[in-house]
């Protein structure tokens, strides 16, 4: 149906329970050979749906057009594309993220807007629980074309840097691909349209890459020291940015991993320090002790992503410590 949902038209969003409901059907026959066949009766109706999801799903031109209510209804109405997207994915298997990988190629090699391209990576991220992590076909081609998007608008980063995040798993099976895509996060940290995809991104990727994502101590470090020295980053933000250096600490030996944490830790405890001993409890009581609790929170994120361990078991860790170990410039310690 031709249009902008919810302005142009709001009939849509009633077909969405039809294709759940096909899909279902159609993966839950029990006969192998009556499923197959059905599956390639249906099959290029599915692809042609993920085609007509991606241009349902793009951001109008001019967002002027939408009220405030339209807004929050184009984006539940996306949240149905990316959950149908996800049933396609399930009854299609590959074949659906290489459709996608296809029109992303279109749309780059044909300069189409920033706006299919958002709606094409959206897509690309509902698949990151069904494409296996030995695949290595289809995502190196869809990685490689990242840097080659259309990064005029926020929207396109955000949503670009969510599919980091969420292929976190995948990429630490894929190093060489994860080694072009880790500095688009970091340099995303210092913009506040993208921190807090930025640090949702890095968080995953370090927590699941750890070992890897280590040498990455001395770009990532100075960045975060400015976030969190910035009053007006959020709590959650801030709260990402440390667990992401928790992380990365968490390969290092203990003499690295002290003497970064004077930097960190100092001026926290000071602040807590400052705020036991405000005298004049009565005045704004509820934000001193969200003060108190967000710092206490900042100080136990840190401690506990340090003593994180993971499950890497194709890393040698003592091999991996000590090459970082070599790697980070000397770090004067902080009282």
């Amino acid at each position: 149906m031709k249009g902008q949902y919810p302005v142009e038209e709001t009939c849509s969003e009633l077909t969405f329970s039809f294709w759940y409901a096909l899909q279902e059907e159609v993966t839950s026959i029990d006969d192998d050979d009556k499923r197959i066949i059905l599956l390639e009766l249906f099959r290029p109706y599915f692809e042609r749906l993920i085609e007509v999801l991606i241009s349902k799903g793009q951001l109008p031109d001019n967002e002027s057009i939408f009220t405030s209510e339209d807004k929050e209804t184009f984006r539940c109405y996306r949240v149905d594309i990316t959950d149908t997207m996800m049933c396609m994915h399930n009854v299609l298997s590959n074949r659906a993220i290489e459709v996608l990988a296809n029109h992303l190629l279109l749309a780059v090699e044909q300069n189409q807007s920033w706006q299919r391209q958002e709606s094409i990576i959206q897509l690309v991220g509902a698949g990151s629980e069904y494409v296996p992590l030995d695949e290595n076909q289809i995502l190196p081609r869809i990685f490689s074309l990242l840097p080659k998007l259309n990064f005029c608008n926020s929207s396109i980063i955000n949503a670009t840097l969510m599919v980091l995040g969420q292929y976190s798993s995948w990429l630490g099976h894929h190093q060489e691909t994860l080694q072009n895509c880790v500095h688009l996060c970091i340099n995303a940290l210092s913009n506040p349209e993208l921190i807090q995809s930025a640090s949702i991104a890095l968080k995953e990727l370090t927590m699941e890459n750890r070992m890897y994502m280590s040498k990455y101590l001395n770009d990532i470090f100075p960045i975060i020291k400015n976030v969190l020295e910035n009053v007006h980053v959020q709590p959650n933000d801030r709260i990402r940015c440390v667990a992401i250096i928790g992380y990365i600490l968490s390969a290092y030996a203990s003499k690295i991993v002290i003497d970064h944490l004077n930097i960190l830790l100092a001026p926290e405890v000071n602040k807590l320090l400052a705020y036991l001993s405000e005298t004049n409890v009565d005045q704004n009581t509820i934000l001193r002790k969200q003060n108190i609790c967000t710092t206490l929170s900042f100080i136990s994120v840190l401690i506990t992503t340090i003593g994180y361990c993971g499950d890497q078991s194709d890393v040698d860790d003592n091999d991996q410590q000590q090459k970082a170990a070599e790697n980070i410039s000397e770090i004067p310690e902080v009282v």
